[in-house]
């Protein structure tokens, strides 16, 4: 009887064992469903469609309060919409008031570091798969600067917003880790993607894709803006990256097509996001800056009706003699800010609250 308990015992532990090798190489089969992040990024053609995609994630970071709210509180725009300076207890409010409620946990803060990153983390996975075949595919040459500018392009907001910010290179992993760098470090990266860019990126693309052009003009911005500590402010080296910019193939249009939807992509655009002029693919930026006035006075069917989330300043709309910055004779004031709120035959003045 011990015996066959013995027996039994061993076919017991034998079928265990089978079992655990079968689970062993259950666990190894690759997934069916889903592609690894080698596949990814490591095959050209799959690699342009995340680099696709990436390219839309990066324009929808400018689109409808995206894009100006950076801008509330300073000398040009203010946020005209009551209701907005109340929201989230006030909070909302205080990127136009610099005030206390101006935080960490402020919802504007938040998302902006939420979400640039994620898109500076893809462009970085891009730019390590691609960087190895970029010298012997022309292709992957192309997406690798591609990539390369994005990542130089957000990193750039990102440091202009919170200063010392952590970098993500898969090649100086080890060195960089993930603590937040020194500026030098930060700006020397921004300058090393957007020269990457510069340098590789072809002479025309597909529209919503960036140039060469459009490198060289964030490259000569960068060497600008880049804090004077740094050592890396270089107003020589900005006067030759935009030169490049000056004596490519652009030319002024009319300043009227610059706002026409039926002329996207004119020979003044350096770079243009792409997007619809109707919803859902549409920036909403129109509405969004609109008069609330204008939409009591005729709903979306006035086409400068909105929510007043961003208006001009006493001073960006005044002329020099009352304090503000337009001096007599600029007809760029007439076509930057609208002055004139009467439609079919009805004025938005009467239905101010």
């Amino acid at each position: 009887m011990k015996t066959l308990r013995n027996i039994i015992a061993a076919g017991l532990i034998t079928m265990t064992g089978a079992g655990f090798v079968s689970c062993n190489d259950f666990l190894d089969e690759p997934s069916s469903t889903q592609l690894t992040e080698e596949q990814i990024y490591g095959d050209i053609e799959t690699a342009e469609t995340s680099l696709k995609a990436l390219y839309k994630n990066w324009r929808d970071l400018w689109a409808g309060h995206n894009y100006y709210y950076l801008s509330d509180g300073t000398d040009e725009i203010q946020n005209g919409a009551y209701q907005a300076l109340k929201e989230g207890g006030g909070k909302n409010g205080a990127i136009d008031r610099f005030d206390a409620l101006l935080t960490s946990d402020q919802e504007y803060i938040v998302n902006c570091w939420n979400w640039r990153w994620p898109k500076i983390s893809e462009a970085a996975k891009l730019i390590n798969a691609l960087e190895p075949k970029k010298d012997g595919d022309p292709l992957a040459k192309k997406l690798w600067a591609e990539a390369s500018f994005i990542r130089g392009s957000l990193t750039m907001d990102m440091t202009m917003i919170y200063g010392r910010i952590p970098l993500i290179d898969h090649r100086r992993i080890e060195e960089l880790g993930t603590r937040r760098q020194d500026l030098t470090t930060v700006w020397s990266a921004v300058i090393n993607d957007l020269t990457n860019a510069a340098q590789n990126a072809p002479e025309s693309n597909e529209p919503g894709r960036i140039s060469k052009y459009a490198a060289y003009m964030l490259l000569g911005y960068a060497y600008m803006a880049a804090p004077e500590e740094t050592g890396l402010r270089d107003f020589k080296k900005a006067a030759d990256a935009l030169e490049v910019v000056v004596n490519g193939p652009f030319s002024l249009v009319p300043y009227y097509d610059l706002f026409d939807y039926n002329t996207p992509n004119t020979a003044e655009a350096v770079y243009e996001f792409q997007f619809n002029t109707t919803w859902p693919d549409n920036h909403g930026n129109q509405f969004m800056v609109g008069s609330r006035a204008a939409a009591s006075m005729g709903g979306d069917a006035c086409y400068f009706a909105g929510y007043d989330h961003a208006v001009p300043t006493e001073w960006a709309y005044s002329n020099v003699e009352d304090g503000g910055i337009w001096e007599d004779g600029d007809i760029r004031k007439e076509e930057s800010i609208r002055y004139e709120f009467e439609w079919n035959g009805d004025h938005a003045e009467k239905y101010l609250a």
